[in-house]
C-alpha cells in the first residue's frame, strides 16, 4: 500500500494549481511528508476528482479522508470536516467529482496557507487503486 503525489499542472489553464495522489489499494496510509498534498498558498478554492484504475469502476463505497497541513506547526492533521462520502449511487463508474454541487468553484479557501491531502478509506473498486486530483483555483 502506498501513495505517490505528483504535481500535474503543467500546462493548465484556468486554475493555478493540480496535484494527484496514485494510490495502489482503496485504502491507505496517509504518508503526511511536508510536501504531500495540494499547496493552498494564493488559492482561493479547491475541487477533487477521484478516479478508479484505467478499465476499473468504483463499487460505491468509502470515504476520502481529508488531511490539512498547519505550516506554523509544521504536522499534518486529520479535517473530518472535509471528508468526502463514496456514495452507492456511483457503482460501475470510472470518475466521480463530488464537490460539483458546492457553492461557486470548489471548497473556499479561507486562509491561504497550508496544505489539503486527501487518502483513501475503504473506497470499494473493482480491482486495482484509484487516483485523486486536487486541483485549486485561483481568481
Amino acid at each position: 500500500m502506498s501513495i505517490t503525489w505528483s504535481d500535474v499542472s503543467s500546462g493548465a489553464t484556468g486554475y493555478a494549481k493540480c496535484v494527484k495522489a496514485i494510490c495502489t489499494t482503496g485504502t491507505e496510509t496517509f504518508g503526511a511528508a511536508a510536501t504531500d498534498g495540494l499547496l493552498l498558498d494564493r488559492l482561493t478554492g479547491w475541487d477533487v476528482l477521484v478516479q478508479a484504475d484505467s478499465g476499473q469502476t468504483l463499487s460505491g463505497a468509502g470515504t476520502l479522508q481529508a488531511w490539512v497541513y498547519d505550516p506554523i506547526q509544521l504536522v499534518w492533521a486529520r479535517a473530518p470536516d472535509y471528508d468526502i462520502s463514496v456514495p452507492a449511487s456511483l457503482a460501475s463508474i470510472r470518475n466521480f467529482y463530488p464537490l460539483a454541487g458546492s457553492p461557486g468553484k470548489g471548497v473556499p479557501v479561507i486562509a491561504s496557507q497550508g496544505r489539503i491531502g486527501y487518502t483513501p478509506n475503504g473506497v470499494t473498486i473493482s480491482s486495482g487503486g484509484v487516483t485523486i486530483y486536487i486541483t485549486g483555483y485561483a481568481y
